[in-house]
């Protein structure tokens, strides 16, 4: 072997191949550009979101408005499935918020704003409180006014205001009228809108009474007409029903009068109720209730029989009838009444004339022009029966009015010179109570 050392080739350093190098610049690409997208498309598919709950809109009265309440919103931003909670920074701007807390009218708009990485999200409320209180209407003078035929009414006036509208007096609507020429009561109206078209009335009554003997206070309840009797000094009961409307009103109504005329009432009832009427009877329940004969009572009931007289007034509801008398002792055939009794038996006697076939005959012997101080100028057409024995004057009738109605006053007045035209009086401003049920 030679000494010498061997030599070997040396080995070529071997550089990449350009082929190489594309290969692995390429993968290197295509990972940074896979992240890129996904984290692009991760961006892109999240979101910011500002919503509102419950309604958008909201109307309400200022009479409701207190009721309304921030339904409420949320704010978030989710990647993915993964979100995060931004509710706490929206921003609330409600412009005239006072206004709103207050509940005046107007319409108001809640704004909700997010400002968030750059963005901004916005979003809005709109509440409306609208008018719903009516205008003030206010009639000056009294409601109610008095006077005799002939005088001047001059009406006293009226006001009106609105919060939102103002002064509206010039704006009140008066409708009716009154004619004091003619015995009546008189309604005036007075009628007001604002703009949001609330509205306001009041009425105005005015009663035009015939007699200037008595005084021409307006007398428009039975309280009042009790008040005025008291005042007056008059020793009088009375007592009111309207048979349409079912109305029933009494003063005293178990205080006892000497009732001579007003018992020969259950005479005619039971004859139409339970006997034949033959031509005898017709002509007795005339002579007993037209022209108020006390033979003719006498002879009918002795001919129904006294105690089956007691036993049918009983029956529907009177507790006195032929039953004696505390001013004039213990009489067969004559008694004391009170209003109590009084209406029911002419409660009963409106029920005959209604349902009997011959009920119109009935009624007709009450109709009449025989001492009828029941009657006024104007007074329509009416049943009744009256009578005065000593001091006791009484008066018991039924209007036949729009709506018909029964009345009756009993007293101990019969003495005064002018109790006819007292019983007239009352019974006129009785019947204009009626007219305003």
């Amino acid at each position: 072997m030679s000494s010498h050392h061997r030599r070997f080739p040396r080995r070529a350093v071997k550089r990449g191949h350009p082929a190489h190098h594309f290969f692995i610049y390429s993968v290197l690409f295509i990972t940074f550009l896979t992240v890129f997208l996904l984290g692009y498309g991760a961006y892109r598919s999240s979101s910011v979101e500002l919503r509102l709950v419950g309604r958008k809109n909201f109307e309400f009265s200022d009479k409701e408005a207190r009721d309304y309440e921030e339904p409420g919103y949320f704010a978030r931003h989710c990647i993915l499935s993964r979100c995060r909670d931004l509710t706490k920074e929206v921003v609330v701007a409600v412009p005239k918020l006072d206004k709103l807390k207050s509940h005046d009218v107007g319409e108001y708009k809640i704004n909700y704003t997010l400002n968030y990485l750059g963005g901004v999200y916005a979003d809005s409320r709109t509440v409306k409180i609208t008018d719903s209180s009516p205008p003030e209407l206010i009639l000056k003078g009294p409601t109610t006014v008095g006077l005799y035929v002939g005088e001047t009414f001059t009406d006293p006036g009226w006001s009106a205001t609105d919060d939102i509208d103002g002064d509206l007096t010039s704006s009140v609507v008066v409708e009716g009228g009154v004619d004091t020429n003619n015995f009546g009561v008189y309604n005036l109206k007075y009628s007001i809108a604002d703009s949001a078209g609330n509205t306001s009335e009041a009425t105005r009554r005015v009663f035009v009474y015939n007699y200037s003997a008595f005084s021409s206070e307006p007398i428009a309840t039975f309280d009042e007409l009790r008040d005025y009797i008291i005042r007056n000094g008059w020793n009088i009961s009375f007592g009111f029903k309207n048979f349409d409307k079912n109305v029933e009103y009494t003063y005293r109504p178990d205080d006892l009068y000497y009732g001579a005329s007003l018992v020969k009432t259950i005479d005619a009832m039971y004859v139409y109720e339970n006997l034949p009427v033959t031509y005898d009877l017709q002509a007795l329940v005339r002579n007993a209730i037209t022209y108020s004969n006390n033979s003719a009572h006498t002879a009918l009931a002795s001919r129904i029989g006294v105690d089956n007289l007691r036993t049918y007034a009983n029956s529907i509801g009177m507790t006195h009838h032929l039953q004696g008398s505390v001013y004039y002792g213990d009489v067969t055939y004559f008694c004391d009444t009170s209003v109590a009794d009084q209406m029911a038996e002419w409660t009963h006697l409106w029920e005959l004339i209604n349902r009997l076939p011959n009920g119109e005959e009935l009624k007709w012997y009450f109709i009449n022009n025989y001492w009828d101080n029941l009657s006024f100028a104007g007074s329509p057409l009416h049943m009744y029966k009256n009578g005065l024995y000593g001091n006791n004057y009484h008066e018991s009738g039924i209007m036949f009015a729009d709506s018909p109605f029964f009345m009756t006053f009993l007293s101990t007045e019969g003495w005064r010179w002018n109790a006819t035209y007292i019983m007239a009086d009352l019974a006129e401003r009785t019947y204009l109570i009626n007219q305003t049920l």
